[in-house]
């Protein structure tokens, strides 16, 4: 016999969002009377819920025992099922309609718990004798409306049958027998009273001895109790584990025959395995699925699958989660949508395929990062905790679609923060990085294109902003990265997702920096560009340069013809040439970079969304990128600043009538090699254009290096 879910059927239409990590319900001691049937009184619910302590808890990878129940999760929409075993085996398949009620239970008693399911709009259960697509085995028709299929063995003959509770009455039917094929279930061989109105039922053999018994769950507090017997009585056992909306199965998570509680919490998508009937923390979880689906727990068997995975450098989770891309591509419920969309319609069930390949794995951010390459396809895939991994970007060419590394086109913004003396050497910034802001560039792509844009400002360029008409440098000083993005997305209209952020680094003398650009060169070993100018640190003609001498090129401006404008663009070329010199690399150093990475830049990106920016470093050749800069050329010349004539926004009314002129500067190698701009006029450059994602045709391409 295997623990059989119940969950109850408006749940499919009221999903709660929850709080994002692992919570854990403490004891507090309380005492009270119970109900006549056992039951704890209802306010017990309240009162404990005002107490509650909600403590983190750490995640702990365990190897699943022989026998041991895995988790299910069901599409209630789509009538999709994703089984999964405690070892990472996972199936799916179609069984059912949209709005069907699911459940699990061994039904022709050969130790293995298949598919069933009770639809309400004929009043019929249907029940499957394998974990594949197909038609029910056997049908019959289901008690009164507003009754609950209760699933399970509850005589200890080991084979699961439907019983009943009606929430109406608190009442349970047990029923040790199957109903007759397009027939009725047939009468009860006895009923009871156990529970309180409002609570959810669920089955389990709760003391390992063979029986399943019925256990009640207060989905507001997180309450759950149950008896060891089908009687009428106290319950036996009573604890809280959860939070308020989630979602409770049972099972045999580790293989002693005892069945425990599990949660599904909706709002961050994760499973929490309990592994004894009492309350504390869980002892396994792991991120799967989507808030609207349903869990399910029963011993799934082998499971069939048709995909193969042999990928050297990755462990045994990373396969799955590359198996279960592979298998699971058109309803994988652990793709973000536009991946999910973008591989719609590709396969039907079943699907076979032999996976090989390399992965490089590392931590950044304070995640698991990885990088896996096929003999057609590239996956980037986190984990959130160092165990259970996730797709969260592809390149599945293989497959005979389109890269898809977040939605087209993107714009982040990339601020290095000024190091200054206040006084002229001795005293110098708290907050080192909330001073000014010395460069500041937008980084737009499109990697379907594979093209994209560096858009530089000049430090006193002067904009209308939240906080009024200001430098745009002001936008970071005392005010944070987020208001610097919140600024720029007004002026150019935008949607910038975000930034990554870093100061001048170690290298800049006075003072005590903390580690930035600098010092991020020179993690990174250097690399490839022809100086342009002499500076303190850096001799033209040099073709290769550290993190001290790509730091003064980055901040040279007086000296240069067209003063901040020309220093904008040459910091727009060093960002081209470190790109030119990380693509040959290929994108399976990603993990490494972005771990060296983690100690320079600071980001407000989730590791979703940083991992497949990345990635969009290795769809765009760095040659044909152009740098602009966004200046009327007018007021330019030997000044650090100019004014920025927006095209369109709320502050486009009543700033005069020159247009919005980009400043288009070229590398004339592909390597980065060489410095060069060109600084005629090129009034059918806006932001506007940008917003459209117009990255790649001519005029905007650096075709010829002119």
């Amino acid at each position: 016999m295997r623990p059989m879910v119940i969950v109850r059927a408006f749940l499919m239409a009221t999903a709660v969002a929850l709080m994002g990590s692992v919570l854990l319900i403490v004891s507090f001691g309380l005492s009270t009377t119970p109900a006549a049937d056992g039951t704890p009184p209802r306010d017990l619910a309240e009162i404990a819920q005002s107490l509650e302590a909600i403590l983190p808890v750490p995640f702990q990878a365990a190897i699943a025992p022989a026998g041991a129940d895995g988790v299910g999760l069901v599409d209630p929409d789509q009538g999709i099922w994703h089984l999964r075993t405690r070892d990472g085996d996972p199936a799916s398949f179609f069984f059912g309609n949209p709005g069907d009620f699911p459940m699990m239970g061994d039904w022709d008693c050969d130790g293995i718990d298949t598919p069933g399911l009770y639809r309400q709009a004929d009043g019929f259960v249907y029940l499957r004798n394998s974990n594949t697509q197909g038609a029910a085995d056997i049908k019959f028709f289901f008690g009164n409306p507003g009754d609950f299929p209760l699933a399970g063995d509850f005589n200890n003959d080991g084979c699961d049958t439907v019983s009943i509770y009606r929430p109406s009455q608190q009442r349970i039917f047990i029923i040790n027998k199957l109903g007759e094929n397009n027939g009725g279930l047939g009468e009860a061989d006895f009923s009871y009273l156990f529970g309180n109105p409002g609570d959810k039922p669920f089955v389990g053999d709760f003391n390992g001895n063979g029986t399943d018994t019925v256990g009640l769950h207060r989905e507001s507090s997180g309450f759950m109790y149950f008896r060891n017997s089908n009687t009428t009585g106290n319950a036996e056992n009573q604890f809280f584990f959860g939070n308020p909306g989630d979602r409770l199965i049972a099972g045999d998570w580790n293989g002693t025959d005892e069945d425990s509680p599990a949660v599904y919490r909706p709002g961050n998508r994760t499973v929490y395995m309990r592994f004894e009937n009492s309350q504390g923390n869980a002892d396994e979880e792991y991120r799967w699925g989507e808030s609207p689906y349903i869990p399910v727990a029963g011993n799934f068997g082998p499971l069939s699958t048709t995909v193969t995975v042999n990928v050297t450098g990755a462990t045994d989770q990373l396969k799955y989660a590359v198996e279960s891309f592979y298998n699971d591509q058109k309803s994988a419920p652990h793709l973000p949508l536009g991946l999910r969309s973008n591989l719609s319609n590709l396969f039907d069930y079943p699907k076979t395929k032999t996976v090989t390949g390399t992965a490089k794995t590392s931590t950044a951010y304070g995640k698991g990062v990885a990088v896996v390459q096929t003999s057609g396809d590239t996956l980037l895939a986190v984990t959130d905790n160092g165990w259970e991994w996730r797709v969260v970007g592809a390149d599945p060419a293989g497959l005979g679609r389109t890269v898809w590394y977040g939605d087209s086109p993107r714009h982040v913004a990339m601020i290095g923060a000024d190091w200054q003396s206040t006084d002229g050497g001795t005293s110098w910034p708290t907050t080192p990085l909330l001073t000014n802001a010395d460069s500041l560039h937008i980084y737009s792509v499109d990697p379907v294109a594979g093209a994209g844009t560096i858009t530089g400002f000049p430090r006193s360029t002067y904009i209308d902003s939240p906080f009024g008409h200001v430098r745009v440098s002001k936008t970071l000083e005392n005010r944070g990265p987020d208001n610097v993005v919140e600024a720029l997305k007004m002026e150019t209209g935008l949607p910038i997702e975000g930034y990554l952020h870093t100061g001048m680094g170690s290298m800049i003398g006075g003072g005590s920096p903390p580690p930035g650009f600098a010092d991020l060169v020179d993690a990174f070993g250097g690399f490839a560009f022809l100086v342009p100018y002499d500076t303190w640190a850096a001799t033209e003609g040099d073709t290769f340069v550290d993190g001290n001498e790509a730091q003064s090129i980055a901040r040279e401006r007086m000296t240069l013809p067209h003063g901040g404008p020309d220093r904008v663009l040459a910091q727009g070329l060093l960002i081209k040439a470190a790109l030119a010199t990380i693509k040959p690399l290929g994108i399976i150093e990603m993990p490494n970079l972005l771990s060296i990475m983690d100690g320079f830049v600071n980001t407000n990106l989730s590791i979703d969304d940083l991992m497949t920016l990345a990635a969009t470093v290795y769809t765009v050749d760095p040659g044909p990128m152009p740098t602009l800069t966004p200046a009327s050329l007018a007021s330019a010349g030997h000044v650090s600043g100019v004014k920025i004539v927006p095209s369109h926004g709320p502050y486009n009314q009543n700033v005069g009538t020159l247009p919005n002129i980009l400043i288009k500067g070229c590398l004339f190698t592909p390597d980065g090699s060489t410095f060069g701009y060109d600084l005629v006029a090129q009034n059918y450059a806006t932001f506007l254009d940008l917003q459209d994602g117009v990255l790649s045709t001519t005029p905007w391409i650096c075709d010829d290096g002119s």
